[in-house]
């Protein structure tokens, strides 16, 4: 079992670990570490996600796994943290799991009107709103913004086919609206799911 709980981040401050955030590299050491020892990974989620850096990668050792992976959600598991759940061969969720969040945001401070300007990608209309900017810079941002979630929904889609567009507004959804969505395979009380409590 590999937790996945709090923040997720890149290479960087350890700081984040220590106050309860997941490192991509502790993840990737963690399978790394059982290799050949086991038949079955569970990674127990409890995330609203994180940076971008590291994410597709640690997502695509994930499922390049030769054993059965299972993502079990007992809290959240939204933007980076569902991104890796998409890799693993089921997702599980408890009653009150909320799931989702799927879409890209770019944060950025302009020190000249002292406000932090956020910009989503397009199909993620319901992630953030968006505050005044030049259009031209704008523009710029949500293409990257787009760019970095096409490879996102990709891979969620490659791992979760038929999923509709909904699953992609960057919303969050509990656990009878995210089988309705495909988003989850089952839904199973954390009292009731082995090894977890």
């Amino acid at each position: 079992m590999i937790d996945v709980i709090g923040p997720l981040y890149g290479d960087g401050v350890p700081l984040n670990e220590v106050l309860g955030g997941t490192n991509y590299q502790s993840i990737v050491k963690e399978i790394k570490g059982a290799a050949g020892n086991i038949d079955e990974v569970v990674f127990i989620f409890d995330s609203p996600g994180g940076d971008v850096q590291g994410c597709h990668e640690t997502a695509e050792l994930i499922k390049s796994l030769p054993v059965e992976t299972v993502a079990y959600v007992k809290g959240m598991c939204c933007f980076a943290a569902y991104y890796l759940a998409s890799a693993c061969d089921q997702v599980v969720v408890t009653e009150t799991a909320l799931v989702g969040s799927i879409g890209t945001v770019i944060s950025l401070w302009n020190a000249k009107s002292e406000e932090i300007l956020t910009i989503t990608n397009d199909d993620a209309v319901f992630k953030h709103p968006e505050t005044p900017m030049n259009t031209e810079a704008i523009a710029y941002y949500r293409d990257l913004c787009n760019k970095i979630a096409g490879r996102f929904q990709e891979f969620v889609a490659s791992g979760r086919p038929g999923l509709s567009a909904d699953a992609f507004s960057g919303k969050v959804f509990v656990a009878e609206d995210a089988v309705s969505l495909g988003l989850i395979d089952d839904v199973i009380p954390w009292v009731d799911f082995p090894g977890v409590v």
